[in-house]
């Protein structure tokens, strides 16, 4: 195989730039935004400096060729190749619960969270109940189901429950 270098020898003479073609796939869709054009070209030897900005409710995972990891954060370098390239960016949804708590009576019972805020699922919240003077505790419920006897509960979101442990 003979390989050649194209030398112009008049100003005139049309050269030719190597480029590659390098693409960028966000899985999933939508997880983040790129510095960068999802698929260019770029001359051979160009180092390339790509970002990703996650978008709300994105956890990003990493940056992947060929199923290899490639790096760890979300802003690495990359010297263009004679061969395209596609990088993936992998991330993780985050899901949110919404943690509703009620006393009954309502002036029973202060918690150390307040109702109606949502948290990442998996998040572990220590649930406090202070007891008004007057009243005796009588366990935290979800519908009619006891979760548990005590005032002072750890509680994990998942999708769209909570549970005491």
């Amino acid at each position: 195989m003979a390989v050649f270098d194209f030398e112009p020898h008049h100003p005139d003479d049309p050269a030719t730039e190597l480029t590659s073609t390098v693409r960028f796939v966000c899985e999933p869709d939508g997880a983040a935004e790129l510095n960068l054009p999802t698929e260019d070209r770029y001359p051979e030897g160009d180092t390339l400096i790509i970002r990703a900005t996650m978008n709300a409710d994105y956890v990003f995972e990493g940056w992947y060729k060929d199923d290899e990891p490639v790096a760890p954060t979300t802003a690495f370098s990359y010297i263009v190749e004679k061969k395209d390239a596609t990088f993936t960016l992998r991330a993780k949804r985050i899901i949110h619960s919404r943690l509703e708590l009620v006393s009954t009576p309502e002036e029973a019972v202060t918690f150390n969270f307040s109702s109606g805020r949502t948290y990442p699922a998996g998040t572990i919240l220590p649930l406090r109940a202070a007891v008004a003077v007057g009243y005796v505790f009588d366990g935290w419920y979800e519908g009619d189901s006891l979760l548990s006897l005590q005032t002072i509960v750890k509680s994990r979101y998942n999708k769209n429950t909570c549970c005491f442990f």
